[in-house]
């Protein structure tokens, strides 16, 4: 738009001259015949424009065109800049933009006849100055050896909008905000906030600032001398009752270094936590405190703290995880480097079943499994270990991620909210039993809030195997069903069974075949060559392992044995066993 406006003026005051040149006229000031042209005040004047007006009486019969031009140095002419409107008779006005500020423009208001151009008086006018915002800062106040309070005010925003404003400081004078600073956002009015990390015994320099379009605003510069004053020194930290929610840490103030005013411990996800991060205050004589509603399996960092007039003292920073759900992990050592068969893989597996080979193929082709080194719950999760998830979790349906608000269990399950003590418990009798009635979103909730996960068909069946792919068995750690797997085939009237009843396999897994069937992570598909988890079922189906008390046929108890169930299912005969890496 720029270029285009000097464009069309560049073009203008090349027809004006043509007029003058053939024309043969020299300008005339005021009046020519019956034309008067007078130049108005300008009014509405800002930083960077001007309603420039003008007045032309008389005779118009001839004009060409009226308005005001403009300059820097006086008597402007139209070679000038220059602003026009139609022609006519009486006041006119028009605004001109993009002026520079605080700047004393000379104007002439113009008329162009057909024979010469008339101009006005000389009039001027001073653009606004542009002004950047103002404020005050008080006296520093609460300053430690290490720390101080500071509190400023934007008493003028200058006419702009507020971008940032803050504190800035140096050990030399007059610091701008190319020293240190704090950044302290965007409103008017009072502001305040503590300076960390200062120098113990050391002269500070500090101004208020805040940005705006036009520029840097500064306060008058305070100064303030850092306390020489040492922080409270404090011993490492020490951990005890660790668990899956929470932990006992306790320190010792080794020298308080003066008075302490405050003192506790602080937590945080990163390392070198500060009061900042969750302060937990302790009050006593004992520097000692409870951590409780935390994640299991996830690291924190946590920091013994004290306060005195030297500033606060920190302990070193000191690594804690909380526990995940244990029932005596198995580890499955496997190399990654080498395949592991999943399928159909001899006469032990008879009678074969084609969704037991690569793309259902009647050639019993075994797809090949790339398997890093995993650990497997030796028994089934248990009523009375869902209650404790479900008191920890302390939701019926999934809380966060891709699958909240799907509902994790239905009423087969028999874990049940007391409303007596508003807990979670196992009915009684069921304790030891396997949890059943789980949906896959449940037992998926349950693996991923522990820091573990649902197995793939390929580590769960390389588990009910136990790993040994030379003396294999039918089913897990035997080739006599009643063994190892708590069934439903005659004369055995199926009934659940408390875990880990039965033999164990070559792991010391129990109840992988029978008891009650387990979720797998992946949707129900066929096998590929090389062994990849389905992304997808038409049918909502997730695989299903291992076969269950209510299986009246020998076969549903094989480890190579697949079946399938709908994931918002939780049928009575369903269950499943925790899985998680082996680091």
């Amino acid at each position: 738009m720029k270029a285009k406006s000097k464009i069309i003026k560049w073009i203008y005051s090349i027809f004006v001259f043509i007029i003058l040149v053939i024309s043969g006229c020299t300008d005339e000031n005021l009046i020519s015949g019956d034309v008067q042209v007078k130049t108005l005040e300008a009014s509405e004047i800002t930083v960077s424009s001007a309603l420039l007006k003008g007045e032309t009486n008389g005779i118009t019969k001839t004009m060409l065109a009226r308005g005001v031009c403009y300059n820097l140095t006086g008597t402007p002419t139209i070679q000038n800049d220059k602003v026009s409107v139609i022609k006519g008779t009486g006041e006119f006005s028009i605004t001109v933009y993009e002026l520079v500020q605080n700047v004393t423009y000379h104007i002439r208001a113009f008329a162009i006849m057909d024979t010469t151009v008339v101009y006005g008086e000389e009039k001027s006018f001073v653009t606004q100055k542009s002004n950047v915002p103002t404020l005050t800062l008080s006296p520093a106040t609460s300053v430690t050896s290490i720390s101080a309070f500071l509190a400023g005010e934007i008493t003028s925003s200058g006419g702009y909008t507020i971008l940032e404003r803050g504190f800035c400081w140096s050990t030399l004078s007059m610091p701008t905000i190319n020293d240190k600073k704090i950044a302290l956002g965007t409103d008017l009015g009072v502001y305040s906030s503590d300076v960390q990390s200062l120098v113990r015994n050391t002269k500070y320099y500090v101004r208020a600032y805040a940005k705006s379009f036009v520029g840097v605003g500064y306060s008058d510069e305070q100064s303030f001398t850092t306390l020489d004053l040492a922080q409270p020194d404090i011993s490492s930290v020490t951990v005890s009752n660790l668990g899956m929610a929470g932990f006992d840490v306790k320190a010792t103030i080794t020298n308080p270094n003066g008075i302490i005013s405050e003192k506790g411990f602080c937590i945080s996800s990163t390392i070198d936590p500060t009061i900042a991060d969750n302060p937990v205050k302790v009050d006593g004589s004992v520097l000692s405190a409870t951590f409780t509603n935390l994640k299991p399996k996830t690291n924190y960092y946590v920091r013994a703290y004290a306060k005195s007039e030297g500033g606060t003292g920190y302990s070193p920073s000191i690594l804690i995880t909380t526990t995940t759900y244990v029932s005596n992990l198995v580890t499955i050592t496997l190399d990654p480097a080498k395949a592991v068969q999943i399928g159909y893989l001899s006469t032990i597996d008879d009678p074969f079943h084609v969704n037991q080979s690569v793309g259902r193929s009647t050639g019993k082709i075994p797809s090949n499994a790339y398997l890093s080194s995993y650990k497997a719950g030796k028994y089934e999760v248990t009523n009375s270990e869902f209650a404790v998830f479900m008191n920890q979790y302390n939701s019926s349906t999934v809380k966060d991620g891709t699958y909240v608000g799907s509902q994790m269990f239905s009423a087969e399950c028999k874990v049940t909210l007391d409303p007596s003590s508003n807990k979670w418990i196992a009915i009684s009798g069921s304790e030891d039993l396997p949890v059943v009635g789980v949906t896959w979103f449940g037992a998926n909730a349950f693996c991923t809030f522990y820091g573990g996960f649902l197995p793939t068909e390929a580590q769960w069946e390389c588990a009910a195997r136990g790993n040994d792919y030379v003396n294999m068995t039918s089913y897990s750690g035997s080739n006599t069903l009643n063994d190892v797997a708590v069934n439903g085939v005659s004369p055995t009237v199926g009934a659940i069974s408390k875990v880990g009843t039965k033999m164990p396999n070559q792991l010391g897994l129990y109840d992988m075949s029978g008891n009650v069937a387990e979720w797998c992570h992946e949707w129900y598909g066929n096998y590929t060559s090389t062994f990849s988890e389905a992304t997808s079922n038409s049918t909502n189906q997730r695989s299903l392992r291992g076969g269950s008390f209510a299986k009246t046929a020998t076969t549903e108890f094989r480890c190579v044995n697949r079946s399938s169930q709908t994931a918002t299912d939780g049928l009575a005969s369903t269950g499943f066993r925790f899985f998680t890496s082996a680091e």
